[in-house]
Parts: C-alpha cells; sequence; structure tokens
C-alpha cells in the first residue's frame, strides 16, 4: 500500500503531483507509441464529476483537448479510485446506473487479502443477486445479469 502524507509519497520526497504528472505523460506517450492513429477518448476527472456529466449528456475535453459529447449505456468499466469504502461503493453506484446488461465491472484493489475496502465493496455488489462473478486472478471482474 502507498502511503501519501503531507503530498509526499511513502518515505519518498516525491510529491503527489509529480507523480500525477508523470502519470499522464507515460500514458499519453504510450498511447502515441501504440494508438496514434486512433487515440481513444480520455479524460482526466473525478469519477464523481464525470458520472455527473455522463447523465446529463454533458461535453467535456479529453486530455488531448478534444471536445465531444458524454453519455449512453457503458459495456465495460474498470474501477480504480478511492479505494475506501465509501468512494469504492459511490464509484460502484454511479457505473450500476449507466452499465448495460452483460456489461463488465473490473475492480482494481479488490483481491481477497488487500487491506483496501474496495473488497466489502465487491462482496454486497456480488450479494444482489444482479452480477456473476466472471474471474478472480487476484482482482475481481464480474457481468451485469439484470
Amino acid at each position: 500500500m502507498i502511503r501519501i502524507t503531507h503530498n509526499k509519497i511513502g518515505d519518498t520526497d516525491f510529491e503527489y503531483m509529480q507523480f500525477n504528472e508523470w502519470i499522464l505523460n507515460s500514458y499519453k506517450h504510450n498511447l502515441n507509441i501504440f494508438s496514434s492513429v486512433n487515440l481513444p477518448r480520455s479524460i482526466k476527472m473525478f469519477s464523481g464529476k464525470f458520472f455527473d456529466l455522463w447523465k446529463a449528456k454533458g461535453t467535456t475535453q479529453d486530455i488531448y483537448g478534444s471536445s465531444f459529447t458524454l453519455g449512453g449505456p457503458v459495456s465495460f468499466v474498470y474501477i480504480d479510485g478511492d479505494h475506501f469504502y465509501a468512494g469504492a461503493k459511490q464509484d460502484f453506484e454511479n457505473t450500476d446506473d449507466v452499465l448495460e446488461t452483460g456489461g463488465f465491472i473490473l475492480f482494481d484493489d479488490s483481491a481477497d487479502d488487500t487491506d483496501w475496502e474496495v473488497k466489502r465493496v465487491v462482496k454486497e455488489m456480488l450479494a444482489t443477486g444482479r452480477y456473476e462473478l466472471v474471474m478472480k486472478n487476484p482482482n475481481y471482474l464480474f457481468r451485469k445479469i439484470r
């Protein structure tokens, strides 16, 4: 588990904002190498704001400055955000609202042996009977069945 205290990551002198910028630049670099002809729509935004815009069919810009309108059903969601219960639960509920039947959710950091509270959301979600477990390796992948 990575500790972030006073904007520092773990026991390093590396600040969170530096790390965030490095991740984004690495992501863009890899997209330019492997998908330069057909860049995916990539949005840097907190998930709550993203889902609010999605549900409102709002307009936003991707990381390259291209504008487009959000909205509609979703077939796959990779949840890797706030690892604590409240945030993970909110991400699931927002996803559940837009995920079409037959669609998939992959939860990062949801393995049974993790300390993250994401695994609690996974267990609650499975108990609803609306999702089936597709794979656990070690994180959980589900398919929405109703």
